[in-house]
């Protein structure tokens, strides 16, 4: 039987199951929060031709050269929140890898030709190795519910071919990407091994609702080793887990649904059998950012991590979702890009909007020689190249 002390340690037990999820749901939300306008007077927002649009990812390369993953069917599907407005028997446009030549006034852009690319392809996140020209996308096609990573080479033209594709039971909900930038660690072919987030744990539209509405931590960062081809988990227990950037010897993970970002120490050690020891991971700290956190981006030279994001969640979703974003009753989607200087704990507004001039900010890069930062947006035409 249940003594009165029983009965309260079941009542504190209740109430913080019910307090924990509420805790959280009520910082995403966002509700009353006002967004300032910071850094739009610096900004260029090229938004043509009209289907480059709806870019998840930009990543700099070398010169001057930024790439995009762009996916116009996005307007209507999206496979992570997964809504679907395509009516039976209509076309669906292709994504594409769009190249950006921001040391231009005002940047070019053009979709980059590519060969033997898949005709069901919708890119999400991106990751370039320049110096070796590899260029890695997320592909989460339509026509499957397999999960993909594309390989594609840059060739001397600027022009992509599709290298590979990797297929793993460990790929199952994708996200973002960081290469590994050591030739120990690369394929037969040259493919380099690489860390991914996968940002739910389920990969149905019910359980996903649960996970993240019961902010469940359970979400993983992975790590792809091209050499055995073979993908195991080095980071567990993540609310949505979603941006990963760094370097060889830091890495950084965004976990959205608790609006932070976390920093582990790297160490790589290629001869090691034991996989536990060649890829090591040791906790360091974390940064808390008032906003569902999405890409990453971290420059070694300053030692700055450029973290983009939905500062109103609630504002978020509902335009996500909506069938007619033009519909002025649905509130817009508000961005922010921050950077965060782990060495001295500054974080710092770089750019943000109530979503009227940008909305829905995913991803920043920061180029700090030429002092420009380059944004995309999940839900808005084209990209911003700003002064920095």
């Amino acid at each position: 039987m249940f003594n009165s002390g029983n009965h309260l340690w079941l009542f504190i037990g209740v109430l913080s199951i019910i307090a924990y999820p509420l805790y959280h749901l009520h910082g995403l939300a966002g509700i009353n929060k006002v967004i300032p306008s910071v850094g739009r007077d610096t900004c260029v927002k090229i938004a043509s031709p009209e289907n480059f649009s709806f870019c998840e990812d930009i990543v700099l390369g070398n010169d001057g050269i930024a790439y995009a993953s762009c996916d116009p069917a996005r307007a209507k599907r999206n496979k992570v929140l997964d809504y679907n407005y395509f009516t039976e028997g209509e076309v669906i446009p292709s994504g594409d890898i769009w190249q950006i030549d921001y040391t231009t006034t005002p940047p070019k852009v053009k979709s980059i030709a590519t060969n033997s690319r898949p005709t069901d392809f919708h890119p999400l996140g991106l990751a370039v190795d320049p110096q070796r020209r590899f260029l890695l996308a997320i592909n989460l096609p339509f026509e499957s519910d397999k999960s993909l990573i594309e390989v594609f080479t840059i060739q001397e033209d600027g022009s992509l071919v599709h290298h590979h594709t990797i297929q793993h039971d460990n790929i199952y909900t994708p996200n973002s990407l960081h290469l590994v930038d050591n030739s120990e660690w690369q394929g037969a072919d040259g493919t380099p091994s690489f860390f991914f987030s996968n940002d739910h744990y389920f990969d149905t539209k019910f359980l996903k609702l649960i996970e993240n509405t019961a902010i469940l931590p359970i979400s993983n960062v992975m790590f792809y080793d091209a050499r055995s081809k073979n993908a195991y988990p080095v980071i567990h227990g993540l609310a949505f887990a979603n941006g990963v950037s760094g370097d060889n010897s830091t890495l950084f993970v965004s976990e959205c649904n608790k609006r932070r970002v976390h920093q582990y120490n790297l160490t790589l050690r290629s001869n090691e059998k034991d996989i536990n020891k060649a890829v090591h991971l040791e906790y360091v700290q974390n940064v808390n950012i008032d906003m569902a956190v999405d890409n990453l981006d971290f420059d070694p030279s300053t030692g700055k991590l450029v973290v983009a994001g939905h500062p109103k969640g609630l504002d978020f979703m509902q335009y996500a979702v909506a069938r007619d974003r033009s519909d002025p009753s649905i509130p817009r989607a508000a961005s922010q890009v921050v950077s965060w200087t782990p060495s001295q704990g500054e974080v710092k507004t770089l750019f943000s909007d109530d979503g009227h001039y940008y909305a829905a900010s995913t991803t920043g890069a920061l180029d700090v020689t030429r002092q420009k930062l380059l944004i995309s947006s999940l839900y808005d035409h084209g990209i911003l190249v700003c002064d920095a």
